[in-house]
């Protein structure tokens, strides 16, 4: 800033120039310079991982019959470290993350599934910090409507139960009887219409758990509202306190997969 007295101005004497200028500064102080700026949040980034069986290592597989793959375990490289455990048993699957395979499969998530049958898409969205570390993954479902299974189709019963030995490192899966020879029918004359959902999920540090669930088609910004809930929840979810909780809209997939009360 060039002070007054500085201007070239010949006709004025020494004395007016030197006033002039105590006023000139003078008047500053009524106008005080704005408040520093806060610096913005932190922002948070999301980046993308495969669990394609391309980009993936099988670890285990069970084969019944004619060598028929009944299931199988795969892990899968994920994000800053981190390993992802995909295992797919009697057309359903579940996914955890750990540091390693034994580290994922003790997670709580490793115990995570739903009845109908299910599968996942490839992608997965890591949600992190400016540290680069992350607190939450969101991942697609495919939620099977056993109710939903076209016009022509026979009624499925796609009862199961889920076993864990006291390890809590066998997963066994038991179909009721008939369960397979009604499911050859039903692809046949109609599977039951698979429906999207999204499933976030928290990482570690702590325990490795579903936080939210987002139906999809009752959520046309489901993609949204599973990034603000995991921005907004993954970090303070208690895995062995909270419950899993329905995000935005409820629809046919939340009351799938969430526990009837």
């Amino acid at each position: 800033m060039t002070s007054i007295s500085m201007l070239s101005i010949p006709s004025l004497p020494r004395l007016v120039v030197t006033v002039l200028t105590a006023m000139f500064f003078s008047d500053l102080a009524f106008y005080p310079m704005p408040p520093a700026m806060a610096e913005p949040a932190s922002p948070i980034a999301s980046i993308y991982t495969s669990t394609a069986d391309k980009a993936c290592r099988k670890v285990s597989s069970v084969k019944v019959g004619d060598d028929e793959e009944y299931g199988s375990e795969r892990i899968c490289p994920g994000a800053a470290g981190l390993v992802v455990l995909k295992i797919e048993q009697d057309l359903r699957e579940i996914i955890s993350v750990g540091r390693n395979r034994k580290q994922a499969g003790a997670e709580p998530a490793a115990s995570q599934s739903f009845g109908p049958f299910n599968s996942t898409t490839d992608t997965i969205e890591w949600r992190s910090g400016s540290d680069g570390k992350p607190f939450a993954m969101i991942q697609r479902w495919h939620i099977a409507d056993n109710s939903d299974t076209g016009a022509n189709s026979a009624k499925v019963d796609t009862g199961f139960a889920l076993e864990f030995a006291p390890d809590n490192k066998r997963r066994v899966f038991f179909t009721r009887t008939g369960t397979h020879f009604a499911r050859k029918r039903a692809d046949k004359d109609g599977r039951p219409i698979t429906k999207q959902m999204l499933v976030v999920t928290r990482l570690p540090p702590g325990a490795v758990c579903h936080v939210a669930y987002v139906d999809v088609k009752a959520n046309p910004n489901a993609n949204a509202v599973a990034r603000k809930a995991a921005d907004d929840m993954a970090r303070s979810f208690d895995c062995a306190r909270d419950k899993v909780t329905s995000a935005g809209e409820k629809g046919r997939t939340t009351e799938l997969a969430l526990p009837r009360r």
